[in-house]
This record gives C-alpha cells, sequence and structure tokens, in this order.
C-alpha cells in the first residue's frame, strides 16, 4: 500500500510540478500580452498626443486666419467709407460748382441786358440829340438861306 501512496504522490507532484509549470508558462504568456497591451497603449497616447497638438495648431492656425480677415474687413469698410465720403464730396462740389455757374451765367446775362439798355439809351438819347441838332441846322440854315435869297 506504501507503494502505492508513493506512485500517487509522485503522480501527484508531476501533476502539481506540470500544473506550475504550465501556470508559469500562462503567467509570462499574460505578462508578454501585458507588455505588448502597455507598449501598444503608449503608442496610441503618443499618436493621440499627436493628433491632439495637430488639431491645436491647426486650431489656431484658423483663428488666426480669421483674425486676418477680420482685420482686412475692417479696412475694407473704412476704406469704403472714405471712397463714400469722397464720393460725397465731388458730388457737392459738382453741384456747388454747377450752382456757381448758373449764378455766373444769370449775372452776365443780367449785365449783358442792362449794357444793351444803357446802349438802346445812349443811342436814344444820340438820336435825340442828333436830331435836334439836324432840325436846329435845317431851322438855322432855312432861316438864314431863306433870309439871304429872300
Amino acid at each position: 500500500h506504501k507503494k502505492f501512496l508513493e506512485n500517487a504522490l509522485k503522480g501527484a507532484e508531476s501533476s502539481v510540478s506540470h500544473l506550475e509549470k504550465q501556470s508559469e508558462r500562462v503567467q509570462q504568456a499574460h505578462e508578454r500580452e501585458l507588455g505588448l497591451m502597455f507598449d501598444e497603449s503608449i503608442a496610441m497616447r503618443s499618436e493621440m498626443e499627436y493628433k491632439s497638438t495637430e488639431l491645436i495648431l491647426e486650431n489656431q492656425r484658423m483663428k488666426d486666419e480669421i483674425g486676418t480677415y477680420t482685420v482686412v474687413e475692417e479696412q475694407n469698410k473704412m476704406l469704403r467709407r472714405a471712397l463714400d465720403k469722397q464720393h460725397k464730396e465731388a458730388e457737392e462740389e459738382a453741384t456747388r460748382l454747377k450752382k456757381e455757374l448758373h449764378d455766373l451765367k444769370e449775372s452776365v446775362i443780367e449785365h449783358k441786358n442792362k449794357l444793351q439798355k444803357e446802349f438802346r439809351l445812349r443811342l436814344q438819347a444820340m438820336s435825340t440829340t442828333m436830331h435836334d441838332e439836324v432840325l436846329q441846322a435845317y431851322k438855322k440854315e432855312r432861316s438864314h438861306g431863306h433870309g439871304g435869297i429872300g
């Protein structure tokens, strides 16, 4: 019976030894797998950090671009306001010059009419004076001529 127990004990020790070796292999496999998973997680983390940095930089670039567009838009508004102001001033100047030209034309016409009226009055006065002188000369000549002849 002792032999049987010794064989059973050896069999049990062999099974335990086999189970311990198998357990050790499984544990080593698990450790290798955990190591691979850890390495993969580190690689994934690095990739995610890289993508995050890339997105942050792209976001900043877009913000800078928006800032640039905002500045350009503001400058465009300023230029439009300046252009509108210049256009309005040019229109006002053109209107003022048209009125000035119109007033000048009216003044010239008025002056021309005064000159024509004055010329007619002087011509009429000269005509009357000449008529009177001619009439007096005629009367004088008639009275001298008539008296001399008669």
